[in-house]
């Protein structure tokens, strides 16, 4: 009855690799971009053909199919680590694979020339394994994902590490107790293979649904012209992060808008404008310090939210975006007009909402362009009103 059982596990456990493979390849047909599936369904093929090998090996004792099948099922491991690690922007560690690899190959075949050798064969493939499935936590701590899908595949990981590392020790212990181990020792592989196989699988398949999940949540929240935060996701994230952002440095709303924008429109095509304001987009962006969000809120309008103790002030922020700017600006519409900026600034008092954040700034911007374009001005704390101009030099010739 053990044997019958082992058969149809060695027979299972290729026909679901394949199931997986195929699934795989349905989701990168629509995802090429995402290399790291491609490796999810080299991987799952492998394993099958190596389950394949195996039962091929088992049935006529060829100790070449075997060792085939031994160097198959490490790599198949090992690619799904690779895979991980591509998925959350890491460089796998394929030294250390390697040389775990390398190991264990080197091990087995050492005790492939000894007649008594196999359990020590199995104790060392199950060591490779473990060994693998330690790289593969180690890349899942280093992503640092609070996502509870991605720690449910830490998991996943984990009882697969455990159940590689129980096989060697009933070797060990069938050992010790001198009893005779084969059977039970199959059956176990095999069972626990199935169960690895099909708890990673799960584990990937529901960590890139919720990548999809998370990349079309961002999608809804950003503005595709530009790249930036589109009103709604602006305004989500700058109010949940205003509560307490008080201190010596507060928080500052940096308002901006870009001059005579209708004008650039009507001259010269919306093509131009889509220039001008990716243009500007990169500007904001590349001048901006880190946890620093930034948003179009429509048309030719941004806003700036700096965090509160922020090393670079909302004023020099201003300038250096608005100088970086007009370095550029003359090249974007064939060089027949020069497009500017101005700049409203207003910083948050204790107690302030988002809105009447967003309102002092906006009030300042308003100031700035009646003071001529250009120019950057900031909002009194107490009255509301914008207050000082930008430096002359920063004004267009």
């Amino acid at each position: 009855m053990s044997k019958e059982l082992n058969i149809v596990f060695l027979i299972f456990n290729p026909i679901m690799s394949a199931f997986f493979a195929a699934g795989f390849y349905l989701l990168w047909r629509t995802q090429k971009k995402s290399r790291f599936i491609a490796v999810l369904v080299f991987s799952y093929l492998m394993r099958a053909l190596c389950f394949l090998i195996l039962y091929v090996s088992l049935k006529y004792s060829d100790m070449v199919l075997r060792q085939i099948s031994n160097a198959m099922i490490l790599i198949t491991t090992a690619l799904l680590v690779v895979a991980y690690a591509q998925r959350s922007h890491q460089a796998p560690r394929f030294k250390l694979l390697a040389f775990i690899f390398t190991v264990t190959m080197a091990g087995l075949q050492y005790f492939m020339s000894m007649d008594s050798g196999l359990q020590e064969r199995g104790v060392v493939i199950n060591l490779g394994l473990f060994a693998i499935f330690l790289v593969f936590l180690g890349h899942i701590r280093k992503a640092g994902d609070e996502n509870p899908v991605a720690q449910f595949l830490g998991i996943q990981v984990v009882i697969a590490g455990a159940m590689t590392l129980a096989r060697p020790l009933i070797i060990l212990g069938s050992a010790f107790f001198e009893m005779d181990y084969p059977d039970f020792y199959w059956i176990f592989t095999s069972v626990s293979d199935a169960i690895v196989s099909v708890a990673l699988a799960v584990g990937i398949f529901a960590v890139m649904a919720s990548d999809v999940m998370e990349k079309i949540k961002a999608e809804a929240l950003t503005d595709s012209l530009s790249g930036l935060l589109n009103r709604r996701g602006f305004e989500k994230r700058a109010d949940a992060v205003l509560f307490g952002e008080t201190s010596d440095r507060p928080a500052a709303m940096v308002m901006c808008d870009l001059d005579h924008f209708k004008k650039i429109n009507d001259s010269f095509g919306h093509l131009a404008g889509d220039r001008v304001i990716r243009a500007f987009s990169d500007k904001l962006k590349e001048n901006a310090p880190p946890r620093t969000l930034i948003g179009r809120l429509g048309g030719e309008e941004f806003a700036v939210f700096l965090m509160a103790n922020n090393s670079l002030s909302a004023r020099k922020y201003a300038q250096d975006v608005q100088a970086s700017f007009n370095a550029i600006s003359a090249g974007l519409v064939n060089g027949e007009m020069h497009p500017t900026a101005s700049f409203g600034i207003a910083y948050a008092n204790e107690g302030d909402g988002l809105f009447h954040l967003l309102d002092r700034s906006d009030r300042a911007l308003y100031q700035a362009k009646k003071q001529g374009r250009n120019c950057i001005c900031e909002a009194e704390a107490d009255s509301g009103q914008a207050g000082v101009p930008a430096l002359p030099e920063l004004r267009p010739a």
